[in-house]
This record gives structure tokens, C-alpha cells and sequence, in this order.
């Protein structure tokens, strides 16, 4: 369904992950942005399905993404159990 799973902290990734679907957007790719596409109904139903239905997940990577055990984490954990190309997005910030 979806070229690629945008997967970010909103605190501090949030104007990047947009930035991100909009470029990728422009050039024909499908991206999938929760605040954007997300379905009605529970996030613990509904953002599995979309990591599933997408080919690759994309991770921002910007200052904290990984301090806490939280939505970023789960949603890494269903790229790898979905056997997803993983691929690494820097936040200007984080280097």
C-alpha cells in the first residue's frame, strides 16, 4: 500500500518527518505519515498493519528518538518481526 513508513519522535522529528513525506511525495513514492494517514481506531491495531503494508521503514533519527521504550520502539520491533529494509534518516539536529 505504501512505498515507505515514516517512523519518528514527534518531540523534535515531527516538522522533519513532514518535510520528509513531502519530498518523497513529490517524486511519486508513497509514504505513510501517522498524523497524516493513520486510521480511525486503535494505534496498537492500526500502526502494525501500516509498518506490514509498507515496503520500507524509515527512521528519523533526531536528538532522543531512542531514549525511551515507546511508539518508536514498538514500531521498529514490527519492521524487523515484518522483515522490513530498515533504512536511517539523520535529523539535521542529531549529528
Amino acid at each position: 500500500m505504501w512505498d515507505v513508513f515514516i517512523s519518528y519522535r514527534r518531540r523534535g522529528g515531527k516538522d522533519f518527518a513532514r518535510d520528509l513525506q513531502m519530498r518523497f511525495e513529490s517524486r511519486g513514492v508513497k509514504s505513510f505519515l501517522d498524523v497524516k494517514d493513520l486510521l480511525p481506531g486503535k494505534m496498537e491495531d492500526n500502526l502494525p498493519k501500516s509498518v506490514q503494508k509498507s515496503k520500507i521503514f524509515v527512521l528519523i533519527l533526531s536528538p532522543g528518538v531512542l531514549d525511551r521504550c515507546d511508539w518508536v520502539h514498538r514500531k521498529i520491533v514490527w519492521a524487523l518481526r515484518s522483515q522490513k529494509p530498515i533504512i536511517p534518516v539523520y535529523h539535521p539536529e542529531f549529528v
